[in-house]
């Protein structure tokens, strides 16, 4: 009986796994999942924009820090979204202190996510990092993505001023060893025609 005991528990063991090798196979078994091909790499406009203009950019500084101001005018007949924005940040001497192109950074650092048709709307990058004050910008919109013709758009545009029902998700924007809480939109619905 004991030897069986010992057979049974030694059986037992060998087919046991443990929570670190079934995480490392999980974790192998993703990275596999993942597709191959080179880095992402950072944002780059090499066509800029012909319907939107950048009507202003300003750079803001304090013992807090540097937040670059952008702000954009859309001629055109059509909403836009995920509009590309290129900064610059130069030093006195003209070397370049600061610039939104490195890959890995937050969407909300590298684009503007709604201008509504003839219309403007003011951007901030308050995460600006540079060595020393920056004292001028440059700033590039590319094109945008045309809002109005997609259903979240069109209802953005047809209901502007009123109460709306939001849905969508909270996601950790993580930069430059900060966490900040952004809310990334999904859906919207008039409230008047709400159940």
């Amino acid at each position: 009986m004991r030897w069986a005991v010992l057979a049974l528990v030694a059986l037992a063991l060998s087919g046991c796994e443990t929570s670190a090798e079934k995480s490392a196979k999980l974790e192998k078994a993703a990275l596999a999942r993942l597709p191959k091909g080179p880095a992402p790499s950072g944002l780059s406009v090499t066509k800029p924009s012909r319907v939107l203009k950048v009507l202003s950019s300003t750079i803001l500084h304090d013992s807090e820090g540097t937040a670059a101001v952008v702000t954009l005018r859309n001629d055109s007949p059509s909403a836009l979204q995920a509009v590309p924005l290129e900064i610059t940040l130069t030093g006195a001497s003209g070397s370049t202190l600061y610039s939104n192109t490195g890959s890995g950074l937050s969407p909300s650092l590298t684009s503007v996510s709604y201008i509504p048709a003839h219309g403007t709307t003011t951007w901030v990058d308050d995460q600006v990092q540079a060595a020393e004050t920056p004292t001028a910008i440059r700033a590039v919109a590319g094109e945008g993505i045309r809002a109005a013709g997609q259903p979240l758009g069109q209802t953005l545009l047809d209901n502007r001023g009123r109460p709306m029902h939001a849905a969508g998700h909270l996601a950790v924007d993580r930069w430059q060893g900060e966490e900040r809480v952004q809310m990334r939109l999904v859906d919207v619905a008039d409230v008047r025609n709400a159940p």
